[in-house]
Formats: C-alpha cells, structure tokens, sequence
C-alpha cells in the first residue's frame, strides 16, 4: 500500500493545480481576444508564442537567486501575489500593446513560480522519489486540466471577458493562501545532501559520459530540448492550422487543449513503467520517431474527432519525454545550489522554445501552417536517428 503524500507535498500540488487553472484563463482570455477575434491573427499568435520564452532566457538567473535567499515557498507565494495584481491590470488596459505589455510581466511572474517549484521538489522529495512525485502532481494538474480549457472556452464564449479575469484573481489569491505555510526546507537538506557543492560546474558533471540510456545530465539535456523544439513547432503550427483549414472557435479550440490534456494526464499514470522503457536502448530515439509520424500527419485530419485523436497521442508523448527528463535534470542537479540550478534550466527551455517559434514564425510567412508541420516533424524524425549515437 502506497504511503499517502505528507502535507507540504500535498499543498504544492494544490498551488500548482490552482495556479495552472488561472494562466489557462490568461493564455484562452488573449487567444480568444487577439487572434480568433483581432485583425492580426498570425502577428497576435507569434508574439504570444515569444513572449514567455524572452523571461526565460534573461530573467531566469533573478528567480534563482531569489529562491536562494528567500526560499521556495515564500519566494512562490510572492510572485502568485504578483500575478493576482497584473490579472487586475489586464481590466485596466485595451491597447493591443498595452495587453501585450501586461503579459510579458504576468508570465515573467509565473515564470518565477515555476522555478520556485522545481526548487522546492527536490528539496521535499529525496532521490528517485522526484519522478513518482512529479508523475502525482503532473497527473492532479492534467486532471483538473482535461476539461477546463473546454470549459473556460465556453465561458469566454458565454461571458464578459471581465469575468474571466475575475475567475483568474480569485484563484491566484488562494494559490497564494495556500502558500504561505510552506516551510523553508532548505536547513535540513543541506545538513543531509551537504555533498553536492554549490558550483556551477556541478550543474554540468566534466566526469559525467553523455548517454541518452544512462540519463546523465548532458543526455538530458539533449532529450528535454529535442522534446521543446517539438513542442514548440506543434504550439505554433496547431492554432494557424485550426484557424485557416477548420475556422475554429475559440470553444473548439479548448476541446483540442481538453484532448491534449487527456493524452498527457494519461502519460502520468504510465510514466513509472515507461520511465524503464526510457532507460533502454534505442527507446528514446523511437519515442522521437512516433511524434514526427504522429505530427506529420496532423494536416491530414478529416475534422474535429480525427484532430481530436491525434492530440490525445501527442499529449502522451509530448507530457511523457518532458516528465522524464526533467525528473532526471532535477535528481542530478546540485541541491545547494537549486536555485541557480532551475534557472538554468529554465532558461534553456525558453531559448529551444523560443528557436522553434522563430523558425516557425519565418516559415510560416512564406508557406502554409502545414508546411511548418511537416517540416517540424522532418526534423524531429532526423533527431531520433542522431539520439540513436549518444
């Protein structure tokens, strides 16, 4: 019988379900407002795309340093304090510009709170318990998220966009509740793990052979970044293609997210045994080929279920490379040091992200929402025969 999750994991869980719930409100509120309904659907869609990832890259290093010194659950509860002030600020404001502008600072704040929290797992949870714990808390989150982007499509729908921003305020005042009783853990795992020093080499072991199998930090690396370019040419070429072949609303799009969702939540529940799938060989060089063929195809879907469908593939495999690798970045990563550890992390994700938003927004101004598809899925194919060395 499995042992029931301690409180302080239980309330992370929680702040990351509630705070997931309100950037979906955000991210639908400006989709809806500035792409399906603006002029500029493709200019809208490519600068909501870029956005995120510039605080990636250059503001990262800031959340590190603050996790550090404030520790990860005070530091979390401010930024949600924050980001309940700019939800506000978004009622205030009607310029294109002005939206945008209040944007980047809302996810600069939720890119702090996801640093904070992947500071916190480790200093919670010990060792090999990082991937059960992230597959629980990315399965309670996916869970709550398998109908609400649905759900909040049809409310957008239905309501004053006012109400949506109402929505997000109240659930990020009570992310922010139940923060503020987290304990500061960072006592008593330095006295434990003291042997992992706090340099910025140790980020990088110069010891440590790169193999994708053997899941050392420079393997990771890799994987988690191949994974993001993937992503981030299906977050692109996705919406362009539903808008001009489909002319999707904005409900039907949240029914594409909900089946994306549901492909991911499912990828929680079978990351322990496909976590040792993973580790063998050649597997995770498959796991590349089975996304390029899946997104290859997604131009030729006959509708909505058939898309639907496909979204739910490429939510397993998308959730499930990027669970495990990460999980295995946060496990070999320095403990004295998360902080820094994270940020860098991050902002490595931001900047593959941000490479496949730029290509993509490049091709697609010269061809189609399929092209940049196909093409993205040619290269995620070429990946996996390149893993297939490391």
């Amino acid at each position: 019988m499995k042992k029931p999750l301690p409180r302080v994991s239980r309330r992370i869980i929680a702040a990351d379900l509630f705070s997931d719930i309100g950037n979906q409100f955000i991210a639908l509120f400006l989709v809806d407002l500035l792409v399906f309904k603006g002029n500029n659907a493709i200019s809208s869609l490519v600068v909501l795309c870029l956005i995120p990832q510039l605080p990636s890259i250059f503001l990262s290093p800031l959340a590190g340093q603050g996790v550090d010194r404030f520790g990860p659950g005070r530091w979390m509860m401010l930024v949600t304090l924050c980001k309940c002030l700019l939800v506000c600020a978004f009622a205030l404001v009607s310029a294109r510009w002005e939206m945008l502008t209040v944007y980047l600072l809302f996810v600069s704040a939720s890119l702090f709170f996801t640093i904070g929290r992947l500071s916190a797992v480790p200093l919670f949870i010990a060792g090999e318990g990082i991937l059960g714990f992230n597959a629980v808390n990315e399965r309670v989150a996916i869970g709550g998220a398998v109908l609400s982007p649905w759900l909040i499509g049809m409310f957008l729908a239905q309501t004053p966009q006012a109400g949506a921003l109402i929505m997000a305020a109240l659930i990020f005042a009570g992310t922010a509740l139940l923060l503020a009783s987290l304990p500061d853990p960072r006592r008593s795992t330095l006295a434990v793990d003291g042997q992992k020093r706090a340099t910025g080499m140790d980020v990088f072991p110069v010891d440590a052979a790169p193999s994708a199998q053997g899941g050392t930090l420079y393997a990771c690396f890799i994987m988690l970044g191949l994974v993001i370019l993937g992503g981030g040419t299906l977050n692109l070429g996705l919406p362009l293609l539903f808008k001009t072949l489909l002319n999707g609303d904005i409900a039907r799009w949240g029914l594409m997210m909900s089946a994306f969702q549901a492909g991911a939540f499912l990828s929680t529940l079978m990351l322990p045994r496909c976590s040792e799938l993973l580790q063998r060989k050649n597997m995770p060089a498959t796991g590349l080929l089975v996304l390029a063929a899946t997104m290859f195809v997604l131009p030729f879907a006959a509708g909505i279920a058939q898309l639907a469908g496909l979204m739910v593939l490429l939510g397993f495999g998308f959730t499930l490379m990027h669970l495990f690798w990460e999980s295995r970045i946060q496990q070999n990563s320095p403990v004295t040091a998360i902080g820094r550890a994270m940020s860098f992390l991050a902002a490595f994700k931001g900047a593959c992200y941000l490479g496949a938003i730029l290509c993509g927004a490049v091709i697609s101004s010269f061809w189609s929402a399929e092209s940049f598809l196909m093409i993205g899925a040619v290269v995620l194919g070429s990946a996996s025969f390149v893993v297939r060395r490391i």
